[in-house]
């Protein structure tokens, strides 16, 4: 564990420190264990109070991967082992890690490379400076493992094109990092190579009379001009009425029937076409539903109606056969419980979600600067 995560301090040359994590586990493509995000936590929370700290980065130290999210292997062995309190702890802390970075005190980078996928995308949505470059991959597949787009996804895919963000969540789609900054996710593409430049003037910055937030952005903003021409195409940017057109569509149904209707010859596209529809049915509605019903939710009302969602869903929903089958066995053919959307009672899976949120008592977050949607 200890070297699954690297925490530093660097003494800047005019003795600040510029804070640093570096995700280290190359076998996991740094998906996070419950002990991973309560040392964050830990880390995080020390850092918050200490005066001498003026910025925190978040990295990578794996070159194919920032963060494949959450350790859902780990969790579905515990399923196996039919641990009742382990899913609703990783859950709570999972999201308050979330909120953490939203409302961290500190200024935070993230240098986004490879995979950034589910929870990644959590944690890199929650920091002021989103870093990504052309080997940086996006998504939010939860809907292929009977899961929902959790880590506050209802409110981060809630502030793009509300058409875009629900084709993401429901598709799973992968986005390059020329969307990501097309569509807000991320701020600023800047090429790999620049990033040991970037590291080294920021230490040796006087951070006695710059501001943090205005040298941050002059020396990010410096490198995005020397990295121009560089970013791949914009999936998302080509289709973007393709896309507008089919989540136009009145009801689920609507929606993947649209998807199937797709004549196509871009691999993109027919990539989503097949995941899409081979996608859990029940996960889809859920998915769904919840991104339509937190459209006027705070973040931490989102954070506190997950916690309860989740914790229902890997207990009874699709979770684990959607492992099994991905992830455990990888023969890709998932059991799911509905075949066809109309078959399921969504009463019995989400009645009561939404209002669930006054009922968990997340602190120290009440006492902390809410963040609005």
């Amino acid at each position: 564990m200890s070297d699954e995560i690297i925490f530093q301090e660097h003494i800047t040359e005019s003795n600040y420190i510029i804070a640093q994590i570096s995700l280290n586990n190359e076998q996991r493509l740094n998906a996070l264990n419950l002990d991973n995000v309560n040392c964050l936590i830990d880390k995080l929370e020390e850092w918050q109070h200490h005066s001498s700290v003026k910025l925190i980065i978040i990295d990578s130290n794996v070159k194919k991967s920032f963060c494949a999210g959450g350790d859902i292997r780990k969790l579905y062995y515990y399923l196996l082992e039919e641990n009742i309190c382990h899913p609703e702890e990783y859950f709570k802390r999972e999201y308050y890690l979330n909120y953490l970075l939203h409302t961290h005190s500190k200024p935070i980078v993230c240098w986004a490379n490879g995979i950034t996928m589910g929870g990644g995308l959590g944690l890199m949505t929650g920091c002021d400076y989103r870093i990504v470059n052309d080997s940086t991959v996006l998504a939010m597949p939860e809907v292929h493992i009977g899961l929902y787009p959790d880590t506050g996804a209802a409110f981060f895919l809630g502030k793009i094109p509300k058409d875009i963000g629900l084709f993401i969540a429901i598709t799973g789609c992968k986005l390059n990092g020329a969307d990501a900054v097309y569509l807000g996710l991320a701020d600023y593409f800047v090429d790999d190579s620049f990033k040991e430049q970037f590291f080294s003037m920021l230490k040796q910055t006087d951070w006695r009379t710059e501001d943090v937030h205005h040298k941050v952005l002059e020396l990010v903003s410096e490198l995005t001009h020397n990295s121009e021409g560089w970013a791949p195409y914009s999936k998302i940017r080509k289709y973007r009425e393709l896309i507008s057109n089919i989540t136009k569509q009145p009801s689920l149904e609507a929606i993947l029937s649209a998807i199937e209707a797709l004549e196509t010859n871009d691999s993109w596209l027919l990539e989503i076409k097949e995941k899409a529809l081979s996608a859990s049915p029940l996960s889809q509605l859920i998915t769904y539903n919840f991104f339509h019903d937190c459209s006027k939710l705070s973040l931490r009302e989102i954070l506190h109606c997950e916690v309860e969602l989740s914790t229902k869903l890997v207990w009874e929903g699709d979770f684990f056969e959607g492992v099994r089958a991905l992830l455990i066995e990888r023969n890709r053919k998932p059991n799911w419980k509905y075949k066809n959307i109309k078959d399921i009672n969504l009463n019995a899976y989400y009645n009561g979600i939404i209002e669930s949120f006054t009922t968990w008592d997340m602190q120290p977050l009440v006492q902390e600067e809410e963040v609005e949607s």
